[in-house]
Protein backbone atom coordinates (compact mmCIF):
# COMPACT_ATOMS: atom_id res chain seq x y z
CA UNK A 1 0.00 0.00 0.00
CA UNK A 2 1.09 3.58 -1.02
CA UNK A 3 2.78 5.10 2.17
CA UNK A 4 -0.15 8.02 1.96
CA UNK A 5 -3.02 5.91 1.34
CA UNK A 6 -4.44 4.24 -1.29
CA UNK A 7 -3.57 5.90 -4.65
CA UNK A 8 -1.60 8.95 -3.18
CA UNK A 9 1.95 8.09 -2.59
CA UNK A 10 3.59 10.28 0.42
CA UNK A 11 1.18 13.09 -0.39
CA UNK A 12 -0.75 13.31 3.63
CA UNK A 13 -0.90 16.71 5.77
CA UNK A 14 1.98 16.28 8.69
CA UNK A 15 -0.29 16.00 11.52
CA UNK A 16 -1.81 12.62 10.42
CA UNK A 17 -0.83 9.29 11.44
CA UNK A 18 -0.86 6.40 8.61
CA UNK A 19 -0.61 2.85 10.57
CA UNK A 20 -1.83 -0.72 8.51
CA UNK A 21 -4.88 -1.91 10.22
CA UNK A 22 -3.51 -6.10 10.17
CA UNK A 23 -2.49 -8.04 7.31
CA UNK A 24 -4.52 -9.44 4.16
CA UNK A 25 -5.94 -7.68 0.57
CA UNK A 26 -8.78 -6.12 2.62
CA UNK A 27 -6.92 -5.03 5.76
CA UNK A 28 -4.33 -3.46 4.08
CA UNK A 29 -6.42 -1.02 2.43
CA UNK A 30 -7.46 0.37 5.64
CA UNK A 31 -5.59 2.77 7.59
CA UNK A 32 -5.95 5.06 10.57
CA UNK A 33 -5.80 9.09 10.09
CA UNK A 34 -5.52 11.32 12.52
CA UNK A 35 -6.10 15.53 11.75
CA UNK A 36 -5.89 18.06 13.75
CA UNK A 37 -9.32 19.53 11.45
CA UNK A 38 -12.86 18.41 11.76
CA UNK A 39 -14.77 18.58 8.29
CA UNK A 40 -17.73 19.70 7.93
CA UNK A 41 -20.03 16.70 6.50
CA UNK A 42 -22.04 18.20 3.81
CA UNK A 43 -18.93 19.99 2.72
CA UNK A 44 -16.79 16.55 2.21
CA UNK A 45 -19.66 14.47 0.88
CA UNK A 46 -20.92 16.97 -1.62
CA UNK A 47 -16.33 16.75 -2.57
CA UNK A 48 -16.99 13.31 -3.03
CA UNK A 49 -20.04 13.32 -5.50
CA UNK A 50 -18.28 16.35 -7.83
CA UNK A 51 -15.16 14.25 -7.70
CA UNK A 52 -16.89 10.71 -8.84
CA UNK A 53 -18.62 13.16 -11.07
CA UNK A 54 -15.67 14.73 -12.33
CA UNK A 55 -13.98 11.39 -12.52
CA UNK A 56 -16.86 10.04 -14.93
CA UNK A 57 -16.55 13.10 -17.11
CA UNK A 58 -13.07 12.60 -18.28
CA UNK A 59 -12.94 9.06 -18.27
CA UNK A 60 -11.39 8.82 -21.89
CA UNK A 61 -8.81 11.71 -20.81
CA UNK A 62 -8.03 10.14 -17.85
CA UNK A 63 -7.22 6.83 -19.49
CA UNK A 64 -5.30 8.72 -21.96
CA UNK A 65 -2.82 10.24 -19.19
CA UNK A 66 -2.76 6.20 -18.21
CA UNK A 67 -4.76 6.81 -14.98
CA UNK A 68 -7.29 3.97 -14.37
CA UNK A 69 -10.25 6.08 -13.29
CA UNK A 70 -12.14 3.35 -12.02
CA UNK A 71 -10.62 2.40 -8.51
CA UNK A 72 -10.42 6.03 -8.17
CA UNK A 73 -14.05 6.55 -8.34
CA UNK A 74 -15.11 2.96 -6.65
CA UNK A 75 -12.47 4.15 -3.49
CA UNK A 76 -14.33 7.42 -3.23
CA UNK A 77 -17.59 6.32 -3.20
CA UNK A 78 -16.89 3.13 -0.93
CA UNK A 79 -15.51 5.58 1.63
CA UNK A 80 -18.07 8.25 0.96
CA UNK A 81 -20.76 5.51 2.00
CA UNK A 82 -18.67 4.59 5.15
CA UNK A 83 -18.29 8.13 6.06
CA UNK A 84 -22.26 8.65 5.44
CA UNK A 85 -22.68 5.61 8.57
CA UNK A 86 -20.38 6.31 10.47
CA UNK A 87 -21.97 9.79 10.54
CA UNK A 88 -25.23 8.22 11.07
CA UNK A 89 -23.99 6.40 14.21
CA UNK A 90 -22.56 9.10 15.57
CA UNK A 91 -25.88 11.57 15.34
CA UNK A 92 -27.92 8.34 16.72
CA UNK A 93 -25.24 8.43 19.72
CA UNK A 94 -25.49 12.14 20.09
CA UNK A 95 -29.06 11.66 20.34
CA UNK A 96 -29.05 8.69 22.57
CA UNK A 97 -26.43 10.21 24.96
CA UNK A 98 -28.93 13.23 25.72
CA UNK A 99 -31.83 10.95 26.29
CA UNK A 100 -29.99 8.85 28.81
CA UNK A 101 -28.09 11.95 30.05
CA UNK A 102 -31.72 13.90 30.66
CA UNK A 103 -32.77 10.50 32.12
CA UNK A 104 -29.83 10.59 34.89
CA UNK A 105 -30.69 14.16 35.76
CA UNK A 106 -34.39 13.13 36.55
CA UNK A 107 -33.92 10.53 38.69
CA UNK A 108 -30.49 11.85 40.27
CA UNK A 109 -32.84 15.04 41.48
CA UNK A 110 -35.37 12.72 42.54
CA UNK A 111 -33.11 10.88 44.65
CA UNK A 112 -31.86 13.98 46.21
CA UNK A 113 -35.50 15.20 46.78
CA UNK A 114 -36.48 11.43 48.34
CA UNK A 115 -33.25 11.34 50.39
CA UNK A 116 -33.53 15.15 52.05
CA UNK A 117 -36.97 14.05 52.77
CA UNK A 118 -36.50 11.43 54.64
CA UNK A 119 -33.70 13.14 56.40
CA UNK A 120 -36.29 15.64 57.57
CA UNK A 121 -38.52 12.92 58.66
CA UNK A 122 -35.58 11.28 60.55
CA UNK A 123 -34.09 14.24 62.05
CA UNK A 124 -37.37 15.37 63.09
CA UNK A 125 -38.45 12.59 64.74
CA UNK A 126 -35.00 12.33 66.57
CA UNK A 127 -34.81 15.84 67.40
CA UNK A 128 -32.57 18.21 65.04
CA UNK A 129 -30.40 18.67 67.85
CA UNK A 130 -29.67 15.28 69.19
CA UNK A 131 -27.00 13.11 68.81
CA UNK A 132 -29.07 11.27 66.34
CA UNK A 133 -30.58 14.28 64.26
CA UNK A 134 -27.51 15.51 64.34
CA UNK A 135 -25.79 12.40 62.72
CA UNK A 136 -28.91 12.47 59.89
CA UNK A 137 -28.19 15.62 59.36
CA UNK A 138 -24.49 15.52 58.64
CA UNK A 139 -25.49 13.42 55.55
CA UNK A 140 -27.13 16.12 53.73
CA UNK A 141 -24.72 18.23 54.75
CA UNK A 142 -22.37 15.61 52.86
CA UNK A 143 -24.39 15.06 49.99
CA UNK A 144 -24.78 19.05 49.47
CA UNK A 145 -21.05 19.31 49.86
CA UNK A 146 -20.97 16.86 47.16
CA UNK A 147 -22.99 18.85 44.91
CA UNK A 148 -20.93 21.90 45.50
CA UNK A 149 -22.63 23.03 48.60
CA UNK A 150 -25.52 23.81 46.14
CA UNK A 151 -28.67 21.44 47.26
CA UNK A 152 -31.43 20.52 44.79
CA UNK A 153 -31.33 21.61 41.20
CA UNK A 154 -34.61 22.67 40.91
CA UNK A 155 -35.17 25.00 44.25
CA UNK A 156 -37.89 24.63 46.31
CA UNK A 157 -38.38 20.66 44.96
CA UNK A 158 -36.73 19.66 48.00
CA UNK A 159 -37.28 19.95 51.72
CA UNK A 160 -33.95 21.57 52.74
Amino acid sequence: MPRGGVGVPGRFHKTQIWTPAGRGPAADALCIIRLNMAYKSNELLGAADKLIQFITDNIADLTAKNVTPGPLSTSVSNLKDLTVQKETSQEAKKQELKASTAAYELTAQMLYDLLTSIIDVCAGALGKKSAKGKQVLAIRKQLNKSRGGGGPVNPGTSGS
